[in-house]
Formats: structure tokens, sequence, C-alpha cells
């Protein structure tokens, strides 16, 4: 299902380190995203909802439409 992704927006809620944890699995650099460098990391909180949110989303999928088109 991965296959096709150019890129992949993790987020992690407070730097709680789970994105640590995710490169530890075997297939994770598998993925044609993640073995090209296509991945940013979003360490704050996205589950408050509203503009807060939305504003911090949004700088967030900015940062990796720079990876991928960059």
């Amino acid at each position: 299902m991965l296959a096709d992704f150019d890129g992949i927006l993790y987020a992690e809620l407070f730097g709680e380190g789970t994105y640590e944890a995710v490169q530890k699995h075997p297939s994770w650099n598998r993925i044609a995203a993640v073995a090209a460098g296509k991945v940013h990391v979003a360490r704050g909180s996205t589950n408050f909802g509203g503009i807060y949110s939305a504003k911090f989303l949004a700088g967030e999928w900015e940062k990796l439409f720079g990876l991928i088109e960059g």
C-alpha cells in the first residue's frame, strides 16, 4: 500500500519517540519514500482540532512537499 507514496508525513504527538521505534521495523526502509528520504516527522500536537491543528499541519505538509519537490 505504501509503495506508491511520494512522501510520508509521520505525526508524533509531543515527540514521544514512536518514530524511532517505527524506524527499527525491518520493513520500514523498504518503503520507497523512506528509502528516498522523503519522510517528514511532525512533532507536536495534531489533535487539538480547529485552527490550531490546521495551521500546524499546513506548515508540516509544506515541509514534506519541500522534500518531495527538492
